[in-house]
């Protein structure tokens, strides 16, 4: 490989990289709009939400390894050249099984704590108003439940389909920009097709999934 397939194949895995993660946060939003009719762009770098970031850039991770593995094995690389993209591929693949692990364990334990942190800081102000405010320890312990509902204000980790929404788009952004990269033109239109499929089934999946469940519940029933 010469400098310019280097330089071309960091702004490959660049391009990918950025499209699945901050495709996901553009996505957030646009699924947040669809069901509830509000868009608040300050939010654009916080955690939780449909689909997961963190899954789709894991993913999109193993995604380029698993492309390249296959690129270097039809192009009759050496065996050691072979056996190291593997071991990079398995790597990766690992990653994404620490990834998605830790967002819905890990994080998802963290953002659970933080909503009891905020509802004590709740029934810790409706306790107090029943108090004389001109009780200094009372004042006290009021301003530090305050400031920590401030820092606990946060969503971290993921539910089940938020997961599994950032794994699908992370194969789809990744295999997006692979199937360019090396040339599989016929797949490029598979892949964009993909891409429009998951946005309008994900739209009406997140508007009025709900409804839908509970209508074939009373249809099961």
């Amino acid at each position: 490989m010469n400098i310019k397939d280097v330089v071309t194949m960091v702004v490959y895995i660049a391009i990918t990289f950025i499209l699945s993660s901050v495709g996901s946060q553009i996505l957030k939003k646009f699924f947040n709009f669809v069901t509830t009719r509000q868009f608040d762009l300050k939010k654009f770098t916080q955690d939780g939400g449909f689909p997961s970031s963190h899954s789709a850039f894991s993913v999109s991770m193993g995604i380029i390894a698993i492309f390249f593995s296959i690129w270097a094995i039809k192009n009759n690389f050496s065996y050691e050249f072979c056996a190291l993209t593997l071991i990079v591929t398995f790597v990766a693949i690992n990653h994404i099984c620490i990834v998605i692990r830790d967002a819905l364990g890990v994080r998802r334990s963290v953002g659970k704590l933080a909503d009891a942190l905020q509802k004590l800081n709740k029934t810790n102000k409706e306790t107090l108003t029943l108090i004389e405010q001109d009780n200094n320890v009372t004042q006290r312990i009021q301003e530090n439940f305050e400031e920590i509902a401030k820092l606990t204000k946060i969503k971290s980790g993921h539910l089940p389909h938020e997961v599994i929404g950032g794994i699908f788009w992370g194969i789809l952004a990744s295999t997006t920009t692979s199937v360019c990269y090396y040339g599989y033109s016929k797949l490029f239109i598979l892949c964009l097709i993909g891409i429009v499929v998951y946005i309008v089934v994900m739209s009406i999946f997140l508007r009025y999934g709900s409804k839908i469940i509970s209508l074939l519940n009373n249809f099961t029933k």
